[in-house]
């Protein structure tokens, strides 16, 4: 099985600055060839030659969600020997499009979503069913100032890690996470 590690959010969120930090650790990379899916332009850009074990990463984009066939999914991982794929979702397209051309022979080994509160709140207001769709398969979230109750951690059993970009982390029902069995800290810049 491929492990499929997926993050998710929307536009500003701070995705690419995520895997990008993620992908320069060490300890990320112990020499497997990965598959970067790029599904989206952000404003900032990747700059491979900062990645842990870059020689053996290649990125490829796919623009529109039509090409996001099981059988093009499947035909990147053969082309390019992938051990592992991070994905930089859209924001904008429906996890159903992922989820149904997944080839079989991956497996969503993580998903993390992360969230500008700026934007959060917004996009909570007028587009829920896109942020609950998000959060409803990640198991960590990395927010910053987003409020997050009872009734939302009710909605997210996959969740179990909510780390905030904040001061503090206020924001956040910190006795209805423990119930629901979130850990909830502060994640240092």
């Amino acid at each position: 099985m491929i492990p499929l590690y997926l993050f998710t959010g929307f536009l500003d969120a701070g995705k690419t600055s995520f895997v990008q930090e993620t992908m320069a650790d060490p300890r990320f990379s112990s020499g497997e060839k990965t598959l970067l899916i790029l599904c989206e332009e952000g404003e900032e850009e990747y700059d491979p030659k900062k990645f842990a074990g870059g020689e053996n990463v290649t990125i490829i984009t796919i623009e529109d969600q039509s090409e996001m066939t099981a059988e093009y999914l499947r035909n990147l991982t053969a082309k390019y020997h992938s051990d592992r794929v991070l994905m930089e979702y859209n924001g904008m397209w429906p996890m159903s499009v992922l989820i149904t051309n997944m080839p079989r022979n991956w497996q969503l080994y993580q998903h993390i979503m992360v969230a500008d509160a700026g934007s959060f709140a917004l996009y909570n207001a007028n587009m829920r069913s896109l942020v609950v769709e998000r959060l409803a398969t990640a198991q960590a979230a990395l927010l910053n100032r987003a409020a997050l109750g009872r009734e939302e951690f009710a909605q997210l059993p996959q969740l179990r890690y909510v780390g905030t970009l904040a001061t503090g982390y206020n924001t956040i029902d910190v006795a209805a996470a423990r119930e629901a069995g979130v850990t909830v800290c502060n994640v240092p810049h």
